[in-house]
This record gives C-alpha cells, structure tokens and sequence, in this order.
C-alpha cells in the first residue's frame, strides 16, 4: 500500500494533526463565546496554522521556527478576518493560538 504524502508527511498523519487542532480551537472559542457566525472562521485559520506548524515540524524544523509560521499565518488571517467581519481581532487569534502552546513539552522539560 502506497503512502500519500504532502511535504513529506503522510496525508492521514496530517489530516488527524488538523481535526484534532480544529476541536481544540472549537472548544476554545465556544469558551471564549466567539459569535456562531464566525465561529468557523476561526477553526479554519486556526487550522491552516497548526497544519503549516506540524508540517515544519514533520519536516526535522525546529519548533520554535515551526511555531513562529503557523501564528504568523493565524495573525495575518485573524487580522483580516476580524477587517471584513468587523470583529476585534482576538476573536479570531485568541482561540486559533491556544493548541501551539506545547504542553507535553512544558511538562517534559519540568
């Protein structure tokens, strides 16, 4: 059985980093009472950065490196998304951010 990969890193890896990053963002930002009506903007730009973050990481970068893309793809999408949805931009950031903090490694390093 062929393995499909995307940069390196195989497809279903890849696709269970995002659909577990996404119900942590929901969760989140359910917590954080984001409005329903962006509620889905803001998994989707929360995802599409742990996704570029975990793909760095596939890829023998260095966590710091692979972090500081991923929130930079959150910031930039949060910012435009809380531009055309009139919305503070921490609506958007806040709750897409919180599944970076790396918790196994703050543990591990205690």
């Amino acid at each position: 059985m062929m393995d499909i990969t995307v940069v390196g890193m195989r497809i279903f890896d890849l696709g269970e980093n995002l659909l577990w990053s996404a119900v942590a963002i929901l969760g989140f930002a359910l917590l954080f009472r984001v409005p329903f009506r962006v509620l889905y903007l803001c998994v989707l730009a929360g995802a599409l950065g742990y996704g570029t973050r975990s793909i760095i990481l596939e890829n023998n970068g260095n966590v710091i490196l692979a972090s500081l893309v991923g929130a930079t793809i959150v910031g930039f999408l949060g910012y435009f998304l809380a531009q055309k949805y009139r919305m503070p931009t921490p609506v958007f950031t806040v709750p897409a951010i919180i599944p970076f903090i790396p918790g196994a490694l703050a543990f591990q390093s205690m």
